[in-house]
């Protein structure tokens, strides 16, 4: 699942690329993908409206729309976005696309057909937005402090790795930069978030930041399905500690990876490294 990094680089890149365009048309072959209206009615709203911006709240695709209108896309498992021609070839398990004038289209794939799009107005998105989703503070808002941080860890006792994957609690982390961020702070994925201590809090919370600049610098991560906007993979795969990488040598002292399950979720880990809190 495209994560916090792969998010904002789509994000990005989509400001760029689409920002001023109409939407001219919209045709949608899976019309299941569609959340909050029927897709006669869908069509009907956003036809001829203007993209005004492109953001992002957690792992969702926020693009604001003239006449106070936002498409939301959550791309979840396996969803795509690529800026295409009208005249490329047709993509694999394409389930909609937006139609942006004559010369360019945005195509969302998905092969499993988890991806959601809904459309709400900006009244919505600014004050019930958070509450429809349960998404907690961003990893890069100034109110995500370590204090509060800290707080947020001494009020739960669920295991560190699932208190990490849960979005009410700190928004855009998934199971890449999660077991990356525990490796870095040194803390076992099983231990619970109350048990942690002050120093490895600080340290988390560095890491959580530090990895996921790092892996927006690099386009983020292509282990599956991702690629941005572009058909291009990200590049920060090789810069993984962790993540897919059981039975192998850890780089910090040679032992083997080990993987164990949280919440019915893989969690890689170092045994040596990761052995205490």
């Amino acid at each position: 699942m495209p994560e916090l990094p792969e998010v904002e680089t789509i994000v990005r890149q989509l400001d760029r690329k689409i920002r001023g365009k109409k939407i001219t048309d919209f045709t949608c072959g899976s019309p299941k993908i569609l959340v909050t209206h029927k897709l006669v009615d869908f069509q009907k709203e956003i036809k001829n409206k203007k993209i005004l911006a492109v953001a992002r709240r957690g792992k969702i695709i926020l693009i604001s729309l003239s006449r106070d209108l936002a498409l939301a896309i959550h791309l979840r498992l396996t969803g795509q976005l690529f800026i295409r021609k009208p005249k490329d070839p047709a993509d694999h398990f394409n389930r909609a696309i937006f139609t942006l004038g004559k010369n360019w289209q945005l195509r969302f794939n998905d092969l499993r057909l988890f991806g959601k799009i809904s459309l709400y107005s900006q009244k919505e998105i600014k004050n019930n937005f958070d509450k429809i989703q349960k998404l907690g503070p961003e990893p890069f808002d100034k109110i995500f402090t370590l204090r509060n941080f800290k707080n947020i860890l001494k009020s739960s006792r669920i295991k560190i790795k699932a208190f990490l994957l849960d979005q009410s609690k700190i928004s855009g982390l998934g199971n890449i930069y999660s077991d990356e961020a525990l490796f870095y702070a040194g803390i076992h994925p099983l231990i619970p978030a109350d048990k942690i201590s002050a120093a490895k809090s600080k340290k988390l919370y560095l890491g959580i930041k530090k990895i996921l600049r790092d892996a927006i610098a690099a386009h983020g991560t292509s282990m599956d399905t991702y690629y941005d906007v572009n058909g291009k993979t990200g590049k920060y795969a090789a810069k993984l500690k962790v993540y897919h990488r059981r039975g192998q040598p850890c780089f910090a002292c040679d032992a083997k990876i080990a993987r164990v399950k949280v919440g019915g979720r893989s969690s890689h880990f170092c045994p040596k490294c990761q052995s205490g809190e």
